[in-house]
């Protein structure tokens, strides 16, 4: 895997995304989100469906549009439930869109895989829950079936290939990594982490 970092390449990476949610998911609203430890919450573009008897939504804000200073960063947001004022994510994948360099402090990031596959991916440095911070080891314990090393810059870096960009099983992808959280940090609130992955 090859971490994407040029700004050219990750806007191109996120405007397909964008294209393919929109072409996969049949609703489209903007939502009110809100995050952990904040009061304030954010309209996002947000699409949705119901599949498989459990909805799922996705919400891709415009580029670029979350940060300050020289770092700027692209949400993409993902719950296990329809649409409502004030939803919380599942799990927050930022993207950075400002820099020339890979930015490891921002969780998201775009790959390519030596068959030219485009993927989003999770850097899993730490989720947050209602029992606290998920360390490293026991998420990539959680998703070891996931996990791949990347060339990135200057370094090798593991991370989570959560979803392809171009392909049918973009969305379930996307909604079993989303689920996939959810049984983490719900199983992290009552004790030991068992290796699962979607």
């Amino acid at each position: 895997m090859l971490v994407l970092f040029d700004k050219t390449d990750v806007r191109k990476a996120l405007s397909t995304l964008r294209k393919q949610v929109t072409a996969r998911l049949p609703r489209h609203s903007w939502t009110f989100w809100r995050f952990t430890g904040s009061v304030r919450a954010v309209p996002v573009s947000t699409w949705s469906t119901k599949g498989q008897g459990q909805s799922f939504s996705v919400a891709i804000g415009e580029t670029g549009c979350w940060g300050q200073n020289l770092i700027h960063r692209t949400p993409v947001l993902l719950a296990t439930e329809a649409p409502h004022d004030r939803m919380c994510p599942v799990v927050e994948i930022n993207v950075p869109t400002t820099r020339d360099e890979p930015y490891r402090r921002v969780m998201g990031c775009f790959a390519r895989d030596a068959s030219g596959t485009q993927w989003l991916c999770h850097r899993g440095t730490g989720f947050t829950s209602s029992g606290g911070r998920i360390p490293r080891d026991a998420i990539f314990e959680w998703f070891s079936d996931l996990v791949v090393e990347a060339d990135d810059g200057d370094e090798t870096t593991l991370m989570i290939k959560v979803a392809p960009l171009e392909a049918k099983d973009l969305v379930p992808a996307l909604q079993a990594f989303a689920v996939a959280v959810k049984a983490l940090k719900d199983t992290h609130l009552h004790g030991p982490l068992p290796s699962h992955s979607p």
